[in-house]
């Protein structure tokens, strides 16, 4: 029966094209950079931290177009993957007490910095305070503590070649 296969055959990349996934996922949110912060945002008019990172996840396939999370949500589909040092393509969470739920995610951008919707929170509704709290999405250096956690979601998509 060597003529079997399985649909994993078919949909898992190989190693090079998770590369690409990488690089196209990066250029997704840096085309983001700029755009004004707002509480469960997924779009243009205005985006939070996990709306960037599942817009970004939806462009290269990762998450189907009806999928939406949370940062906790986000961590717990993906904590089979988790990374010591977090490089380009990696999310980043952060949560206040070990025993809390995670409330912010970022994605790396390389050892140092990462990509994040920041400075808001559930009371940004409106593009005006967007703005006057100087929330959108920005690059910044990765904030290091204990109360951090990453993950490649990448990890998990690919096959041999």
């Amino acid at each position: 029966m060597g003529s079997e296969w399985t649909v994993d055959m078919i949909l898992l990349p190989s190693v090079k094209q998770v590369d690409e996934l990488r690089r196209t996922f990066m250029m997704v949110l840096r085309g983001h950079i700029g755009t004004l912060y707002k509480w469960g945002g997924d779009d243009i008019h205005g985006i939070d931290c996990s709306g960037l990172v599942v817009e970004g996840l939806k462009s290269v396939g990762i998450l189907d177009a009806h999928e939406d999370y949370t940062a906790d949500g986000l961590y717990n589909k993906f904590k089979h993957c988790p990374v010591l040092y977090p490089s380009e393509g990696c999310l980043i969470f952060y949560r206040r007490t070990p025993e809390s739920k995670y409330h912010h995610v970022v994605i790396a951008v390389d050892d140092y910095s990462a990509i994040g919707a920041e400075g808001g929170g559930n009371t940004i509704d409106t593009s005006g305070e967007a703005i006057a709290a100087d929330a959108y999405v920005k690059v910044r250096p990765i904030k290091r503590g204990y109360l951090m956690t990453a993950v490649d979601p990448f990890i998990s998509c690919f096959k041999e070649e």
